[in-house]
């Protein structure tokens, strides 16, 4: 979420091209695959390092491994994309009316199962897919 609909990432400008849902080579989650060093990106590992820092201390984790964390994720994105080419990647797709088409970023449990069965790739299986997902392990305040 955070690229796609970002204009800066804790001080590095977002470009315009993680928020397209197309195929193509620069565009959407297949940027990943030549962008995963760009500044915009390289600052969502320093942004939630960051927070990590400011959590209490009995909830923050060691220092350095929650950006290391974050890292292996962005790499782990980039090789999915490389190894699928050009093929339709989306951010999600929709499984409730139609078996899974595209490689996903955030995958479900029909996107996992197609990919096990091959022809597509899921980046992140069984990614929450809305907040109603995630509210119960989440205390949001001010």
């Amino acid at each position: 979420g955070l690229l796609r609909n970002a204009r800066e990432i804790h001080g590095a400008l977002v470009d315009q091209r993680w928020a397209l849902d197309e195929v193509g080579a620069n565009r959407g989650p297949l940027r990943m695959a030549a962008c995963a060093q760009d500044p915009e990106v390289v600052s969502i590992a320093e942004l939630v390092e960051r927070r990590n820092a400011l959590q209490p201390p009995a909830r923050r984790a060691p220092a350095g491994s929650v950006s290391r964390f974050v890292r292996q994720q962005i790499d782990k994105w980039a090789s999915r994309v490389q190894l699928a080419g050009v093929a339709p990647f989306s951010y999600w797709e929709s499984s409730m009316l139609h078996a899974p088409r595209r490689s996903v970023v955030l995958g479900d449990e029909a996107h996992e199962a197609a990919a096990l069965r091959g022809g597509i790739a899921v980046v992140y299986a069984r990614a929450p897919q809305s907040m109603r997902d995630v509210e119960a392990t989440t205390t949001f305040g001010g």
